[in-house]
């Protein structure tokens, strides 16, 4: 009677080295030929390429679809790991989308040549990122970046800049560095508000200006996806005008835009909102004064365009959760909710008419997004404030009551 009941030979051992096989052939792009021969070198198994190919075939491995390696390739994945803070899962999904060839394994291995790395697993080397991570968090809070943030958008923050945290150990440095800004954050008031559905993206975006600030000649306009809330649109400039919405509304019915100017006054301009009114207060500021205005733009602008870009990056990529008294709430990440919808939801967005596209090109050619004061007067500005040490565009690391007495705004 043969000892297997079956039939035949045993089946040779090659699934006790299935990850080293496929990691082989899938990211180290090795040969079948030279697979084989590393098996009968190092492991002592001999078996032929015809049985190598069988049991490729029964693990469902495909070596056509293995990582085409690119400089596009590269560039998105740095783009999506540094910018939008996505996990390998979710750059996976949306590079497929994309049209990338890509695999898990490749993606990986592409992350790390790329020298962006997931959290230290060592107790050591996480003692290490505690220090490192305090003396981040206090430059980042001198830079007034992320006062008022809460747990999931200081997550988002550190990990666009290269450094991955845990969330509830990045709170807790964060929380002794700055109790009086979560305290100030508890303290605030959730307004109820109804249930807004929106059956996908860019069927509906919630339009609507922010004018706390334009008394001292800052305008705010932005707009949101109904669906996704992803931010799309955010204008900020010195006296714009904002006109042709297609559908008018009450703003307490706009509510998508109405609850992200809520976040946005917390985490941003509440604080720039007092500011301004100490120094009007303190006479230092008059709106009926053109030198006044001016001095408001010149020293203070490019800083709080700066943190409201900030702001709009990683409210696009912070986690919206699951809310249990709201059932019909989407969940997920903004980004990943407005250009890579699941399936079953339908994006509304239409197709571009080129000849108006062209037309609206045209009206706005001579518009420059950066220049909020005339040319000759910024440029006069500027030069004046760097004679004096300050550079506008990178300030001084000092907290908005400070800045009061500062030289620049005063001379000017």
């Amino acid at each position: 009677m043969p000892k297997h009941s079956h039939g035949g030979r045993p089946p040779k051992p090659i699934d006790n080295y299935k990850d080293e096989i496929l990691d082989r052939l899938s990211v180290q792009h090795q040969k079948q030929e030279v697979v084989v021969k590393w098996l009968y070198n190092e492991k002592r198994l001999k078996i032929d390429i015809r049985t190598l190919q069988r049991r490729l075939e029964e693990w469902g491995f495909n070596q056509q679809d293995r990582t085409k390696d690119s400089e596009q390739l590269r560039n998105r994945i740095h783009f999506l790991f540094c910018k939008l803070g996505a996990s390998d899962e979710e750059m996976l999904t949306w590079l497929k989308g994309e049209g990338f060839q890509v695999t898990k394994r490749g993606l990986v291995r592409v992350r790390k040549e790329l020298g962006l790395k997931r959290l230290e697993k060592s107790q050591e080397a996480r003692d290490h990122m505690d220090e490192k991570l305090k003396e981040l968090i206090e430059q980042e809070l001198a830079k007034n970046v992320i006062q008022s943030y809460g747990r999931g958008q200081l997550v988002e923050h550190f990990r666009k800049i290269g450094h991955p945290v845990v969330r509830d150990r990045l709170f807790s440095i964060y929380r002794t560095l700055a109790p009086d800004a979560v305290e100030r954050r508890f303290r605030d008031i959730q307004r109820k508000r109804g249930e807004c559905v929106i059956p996908g993206p860019n069927l509906v975006w919630s339009v609507d200006g922010h004018d706390k600030l334009s008394p001292y000649g800052i305008e705010i306009y932005g707009g949101a996806d109904g669906h996704a809330r992803y931010i799309p649109l955010v204008a900020y400039e010195a006296d714009l005008k904002f006109q042709d919405c297609y559908m008018y509304g009450t703003s307490t019915s706009n509510q998508r835009i109405e609850t992200w100017w809520a976040q946005l006054t917390k985490t941003s301009t509440r604080k720039w909102i007092e500011f301004f009114s100490t120094i009007r207060e303190a006479g230092y500021f008059s709106k009926d004064c053109l030198a006044d205005r001016i001095a408001i733009l010149a020293v203070y602008f490019p800083t709080i365009r700066t943190e409201i870009t900030h702001f709009v990056d990683n409210w696009n990529t912070h986690k919206i959760r699951k809310q249990p008294h709201r059932p019909k709430s989407i969940q997920g990440k903004p980004y990943s909710l407005f250009y890579h919808p699941k399936d079953g939801i339908k994006n509304y967005g239409l197709s571009l008419h080129e000849p108006t596209l062209q037309r609206l090109r045209q009206d706005i050619q001579d518009w420059d997004p950066d220049q909020y004061l005339p040319p000759l007067t910024l440029n006069w500005c500027n030069t004046f404030l760097r004679d004096l040490d300050f550079n506008p565009y990178s300030p001084p690391f000092l907290p908005p009551d400070e800045r009061a007495n500062h030289h620049g705004f005063l001379t000017i």
